[in-house]
């Protein structure tokens, strides 16, 4: 899943030039997770053969971080006609190849990626995830990073998780509170929500093609 985050060296900005490509990172979101669904159902096709999942599930929304250590800025012995960028007072220089996956601050940098997860009963049971993006010090002017809202994380989320089951209530932590995410979790929001059917191939479809 690191993958997600580090975009492969041949990408280029002509890549790019007619807005039609999509990021590296999102397209291997993409190819991930097409086998993670297929495997997912054919799981939960052995659980409905042995009454072990009962629905609706309550399931809960975290966020996992994979430190990354590397600093994201340049040495000053690598220093050369770059743009400064201010971080805390002092001028800094980003690396151009920093993985734009990861975000953070001094206090610590890392990959994340968010889970949505069937809890209560006997063994946790990852339904969706969605790698997450995030702007940073390093990265200048906050407004020109593509980040991801904890709001569209979580409709992502369950977007791929009603395919498979009905859930009854959703947890998250603090991070998450916030009226946009509200929205998205509220009776409404989940009432519109199509019914799962498992081992549907328009439906594995649907979730692997990343949202516009």
């Amino acid at each position: 899943m690191k993958q997600i985050g580090a975009p492969t060296e041949q990408t280029s900005l002509a890549d790019f030039a007619d807005g039609e490509r999509s990021p590296d990172w999102q397209r291997i979101r993409d190819a991930v997770l097409e086998p993670f669904h297929a495997g997912l159902e054919c799981f939960l096709d052995e659980l409905d053969a042995t009454d072990g999942l009962r629905e609706p599930v309550i399931a809960a929304v975290d966020i996992t971080h994979w430190e990354f250590y590397p600093s994201p800025y340049k040495d000053d012995d690598d220093v050369e006609l770059d743009d400064v960028v201010i971080v805390n007072g002092k001028e800094k220089v980003p690396k151009e190849e920093f993985p734009e996956m990861v975000s953070g601050d001094k206090e610590g940098r890392s990959y994340k990626f968010a889970t949505l997860t069937v809890i209560g009963q006997d063994t946790p049971l990852v339904l969706g995830i969605e790698p997450v993006r995030e702007a940073s010090a390093w990265e200048g002017d906050a407004s020109q990073v593509d980040s991801h809202s904890k709001a569209d994380i979580v409709r992502r989320l369950l977007d791929q998780a009603t395919q498979h089951v009905e859930i009854h209530k959703l947890f998250a932590d603090r991070e998450f509170d916030a009226m946009e995410v509200r929205d998205v979790t509220s009776p409404t929001s989940f009432r519109g929500r199509s019914t799962p059917t498992k081992s549907s191939k328009s439906n594995r479809s649907r979730l692997t093609r990343s949202p516009t």
